[in-house]
């Protein structure tokens, strides 16, 4: 209750934080970001970008899980992104973060999924 939340605040301690869920993972998307390939793209990642809401998806408040396929550069850029699946507004938001994504260098390029939830109820954006 906010009586208990005020009460701890006074005290000192911590409320607990509302627990907002975030869409569920189709298996489809967990099936596709769970091959070796895709782990072993995602343990060479260095820059992590989080997708940000367009004015459009945020005024629709739309919400759900986007998968990027990502072609990667032997030198660690992405060199190509599309979305592959997820609801269109929150496509392009989605594919503009990937395109920022950056990787350890390797001996050959490398493609992959990246994947994207949109919750809005906090309007922020969670990778998985």
């Amino acid at each position: 209750s906010l009586r208990n939340a005020v009460e701890m605040v006074l005290k000192g301690v911590d409320p607990p934080r509302a627990y907002i869920p975030s869409p569920p993972i189709p298996p489809d998307v967990r099936d596709a970001t769970s091959i070796p390939s895709n782990k072993a793209l995602l343990a060479r990642a260095i820059k992590r970008v989080k997708a940000r809401y367009s004015r459009e998806a945020s005024a629709a408040r739309a919400q759900g899980v986007v998968m990027v396929e990502v072609t990667v550069s032997e030198s660690g850029n992405v060199i190509e992104a599309k979305a592959v699946s997820g609801p269109e507004l929150l496509r392009e938001p989605a594919i503009q973060a990937a395109k920022q994504w950056e990787f350890s260098p390797a001996e050959a390029p490398a493609k992959g999924i990246l994947v994207f939830t949109f919750a809005t109820a906090t309007h922020t954006t969670y990778r998985y």
